[in-house]
């Protein structure tokens, strides 16, 4: 799943779900930034237009009679002096400057001491605008933790109690009304705590879907890394065909490197369309292989569908190229043969051995003439051979595993070859060994790679001859000019191995000579496989056979 950066954000999964319980007074509201500064720059908004539109109705005459009836200058100077104040607050609540808190806290203080004063002014709680601190209150309350919003519902209900008892003192009124301020008290606290619990609710489902929404995206993002990273193609296609999703395999499987998403299927590939509208018809069908443009590649498509039975949303296809397929399952029942070969082999070890050994038993019999003795022979060396076999065949099925270690190629032939003459298998001077740079290095398992090279010296003594110089054998390697990459060529003076035959020389049991296994050569490829590494066959320059074994490391000793 192009490729995407395969880093997640998971760190809301380790979040919980479930938010704890909490008293209404010590609820705690937790917003990012941008959800508090623009309530509060929209509440300042409001209490501008509040003051504006107080001020305006009573300089115009325009407003009830009530406002500021009882003190006009004070009410005249609060109004100034409040609207001022808020178009100040929108300036600083932009700025963001001071802290949220101090500004909170400070405009919700002048907010009940102006609003108490205007009210004062206009007649005391009977002129009914002290429902305006409610308001404040309310907007203060979503604004602040639990504990100092019921502390400003407090002060507010103590200030206009206090407001009532100036009032009186002073007999500013020809009534009381201390009934009134008690029920605005009451008032004041209850929107205070509802209006923070509904607040501490809101504010949890927020955060839950905000982690949800989190979840869902780190879960879409993962679904397309897994989808684009696939081996298979796949690709989505929602219920009127459009594709929605597809990953680079599907893409090149389809012949098509556009960007595809949003376009019908049956645009892109008709086929696979049909295909699709016939297995929604009837899901117990099989789709058929279907061959994709000129090309030669075939693919079967699988249908999944998303969603609910009853409510289809859309179908997820599965493209496999038929080959891999193919050669999973080919791969599949050499396997189980390797293993069915190593039983077998397993078991005719034994009676093998007792045969061979009556064989050296009879060879050491005086009475034999001549035919019987050549007999004898016959039957050693072909047990011989048998037994040949069954140790490759069961080193085949073993798979031991490898353990590469950093090797010296240069030092490491010598000393190879110096024992491999040793024990008489050639002679030094009909040997050439080339490595360049000398302190090439390669990663490879010793023991297997000696195998390799063995069979691969072997091989080319066997069916070399000398050239003019008589070398029998030319080893030479290096790193490739092009690339780096660590080779060791293997080459002999021979004939050659011939064009038709030379695709099977890697084919278990495939063999040239009466006597051999035919598995040498599969045992070495399969070995450097192995290792990482590739062994490969090509027509050396003096017309005779050249084995290349290619090494995945390309590094040399510093």
């Amino acid at each position: 799943m192009p490729n995407k950066s395969a880093s997640l954000n998971l760190g809301s999964g380790q979040s919980r779900d479930h938010s704890r319980r909490r008293t209404p007074h010590a609820a705690t509201i937790v917003r990012s930034e941008e959800d508090t500064w623009k309530p509060l720059y929209l509440f300042n908004l409001y209490r501008s237009a509040l003051s504006g539109l107080l001020l305006i109705l009573f300089v115009t005459g325009l407003g009830p009679s009530l406002l500021g009836k009882s003190d006009p200058l004070l009410y005249l100077i609060t109004t100034v002096i409040y609207l001022l104040f808020c178009m100040g607050a929108l300036i600083t609540t932009y700025l963001k400057k001071p802290r949220f808190n101090i500004q909170v806290y400070l405009q919700l203080t002048v907010d009940i001491f102006a609003i108490t004063l205007i009210m004062h002014a206009s007649g005391g709680i009977s002129s009914g605008l002290a429902m305006l601190l409610i308001v404040s209150l309310a907007g203060g309350s979503l604004l602040m933790s639990g504990y100092i919003a019921i502390f400003f519902a407090a002060v507010t209900s103590t200030v206009v109690l206090f407001e009532q008892v100036y009032a009186e003192l002073t007999n500013a009124f020809t009534t009381t009304a201390y009934t009134q301020a008690g029920m605005l008290g009451v008032a004041f606290f209850a929107t205070t705590i509802v209006l923070h619990l509904l607040a501490a609710r809101v504010s949890e489902t927020e955060a839950l879907a905000h982690r949800r929404g989190i979840d869902l995206a780190n879960l879409a993002q993962l679904n397309d890394y897994v989808i684009q990273h696939m081996e298979s193609g796949a690709l989505v296609v929602d219920i009127e065909g459009s594709i929605r999703l597809i990953n680079s395999t599907a893409r090149t499987m389809l012949g098509t490197s556009a960007q595809i998403e949003s376009l019908r299927l049956s645009t892109i590939n008709p086929d696979l369309s049909r295909e699709l509208m016939r297995w929604r018809k009837d899901r117990s069908a099989v789709a058929e292989a279907l061959r994709i443009g000129e090309t030669t590649l075939e693919i079967r498509p699988r249908f999944i569908p998303l969603g609910r039975r009853e409510e289809d949303t859309g179908t997820l296809i599965y493209l496999d190229d038929m080959a891999v397929l193919s050669q999973r399952a080919q791969q599949m029942k050499l396997a189980a043969l390797g293993q069915l070969t190593a039983s077998i082999a397993h078991e005719i070890r034994n009676p093998l051995g007792a045969i061979s050994h009556a064989g050296q038993l009879l060879a050491e019999s005086p009475e034999l003439d001549k035919g019987d003795s050549r007999f004898i022979e016959i039957i050693l060396e072909q047990s011989g051979r048998v037994n040949e076999i069954i140790e490759n065949v069961l080193q085949i099925s073993r798979r031991d595993p490898s353990f590469p270690e950093s090797i010296e190629l240069h030092s490491w032939l010598r000393n190879f070859f110096d024992e491999y003459c040793e024990h008489g298998r050639a002679h030094d001077e009909t040997l050439k060994l080339e490595i360049e740079p000398q302190e090439t290095q390669i990663e490879f398992d010793p023991t297997q790679l000696r195998q390799i090279i063995s069979n691969l010296v072997d091989n080319a003594i066997r069916h070399g001859e000398p050239n003019a110089n008589g070398t029998r054998l030319h080893v030479r390697g290096g790193l490739l000019d092009e690339s780096d990459t660590p080779y060791l060529e293997v080459i002999d003076f021979g004939g050659g191995i011939d064009e038709a035959i030379a695709e099977n020389i890697f084919d278990p049991f495939f063999t040239t000579r009466s006597s051999g296994t035919g598995l040498g050569l599969y045992l070495a490829k399969e070995l450097c496989e192995m290792n990482g590494a590739r062994l490969e066959h090509r027509r050396a320059e003096s017309g005779g056979a050249s084995f290349r074994i290619l090494f995945s490391t390309p590094t040399t000793a510093g």
